[in-house]
């Protein structure tokens, strides 16, 4: 008998052909599954005034060596004055930090002080002026600068829009019941003050101390110079709190943040921020 003959297979062409993709497939190296993408950051808002000072307290903080963390100013974003109660309530922003009393109904705390300028123009003589001569002067009963014992010509008023932190509280400690002289120069904010008294030698304005700039002069108030320390004993007495203001109370680098600047390293940066 002849030997049994094993019986071959041989598959199609176009089976073989079909067989490669799955092999590949079963060879190939497995794919890991996409990272899950960071959370958002969290949406700091401040006031244009208060952005500044949060900024140069970050540099000095950082220089220090105080803290290491991750923050980064270009996270805060400036906002229209008046629209930080809103942010916050809508939820779109965690934290804010603004000049002023804090709304109600919110997460609060006081970082420090900052001072509100008087400032004229670089080339003007006077150095030194009172409350009372503040009050006479916005509300609009002193018009000429020789009523101030120096020069001539009529004073040049430069305030501020009535929803600017800065302006309530001018009014306030100035001011008190008395209305604004309708001659005041209204201007959107400090930097616009700043603008306005350095191109006209007969102005008189107000600002937060962190927007000051070279070709004002600081005046003294009461005798007293607006330097960081007096700003923040109160001897100096036009200032402003600076505030951090929340839904509720903040967590992580933020919150380590806040801490610092309460704390005895972060007061004695606040005395650094006043230099005019």
């Amino acid at each position: 008998m002849k030997p049994e003959v094993p019986i071959r297979f041989d598959p199609p062409l176009w089976g073989l052909l079909l067989l490669v993709p799955l092999i590949l497939v079963s060879c190939a190296t497995a794919v890991s599954p996409s990272e899950t993408p960071p959370p958002p950051s969290p949406l700091i808002l401040a006031d244009p005034s208060a952005r500044a000072i949060v900024t140069r307290l970050l540099a000095i903080q950082a220089g220090a060596g105080a803290q290491s963390n991750t923050l980064n100013p270009e996270s805060i974003q400036s906002v229209a004055q008046g629209t930080i109660s809103e942010e916050l309530r809508s939820g779109k922003a965690q934290l804010a930090f603004d000049l002023g009393p804090p709304p109600e109904g919110f997460w609060a705390a006081q970082l420090g002080w900052e001072g509100i300028l008087v400032v004229v123009h670089e080339g003007n003589p006077v150095r030194s002026i009172h409350l009372v001569q503040l009050e006479d002067v916005f509300s609009g009963k002193v018009t000429t600068w020789s009523a101030l014992g120096s020069g001539t010509g009529a004073i040049h008023l430069v305030s501020q829009e009535q929803e600017s932190p800065v302006r309530l509280a001018f009014d306030q400690s100035v001011l008190g019941v008395n209305p604004l002289s309708s001659e005041a120069l209204l201007t959107p904010a400090s930097w616009a003050v700043t603008q306005a008294v350095r191109e006209d030698p007969l102005s008189l304005g107000y600002l937060a101390c962190i927007d000051w700039a070279p070709g004002l002069s600081a005046l003294q108030l009461e005798g007293v110079a607006p330097t960081g320390a007096a700003i923040q004993t109160g001897e100096y007495r036009l200032r402003i709190p600076v505030v951090a203001i929340a839904r509720q109370q903040p967590r992580g680098t933020w919150a380590s943040f806040l801490a610092w600047a309460q704390g005895r390293q972060g007061q004695e940066s606040f005395r650094l921020l006043c230099q005019p």
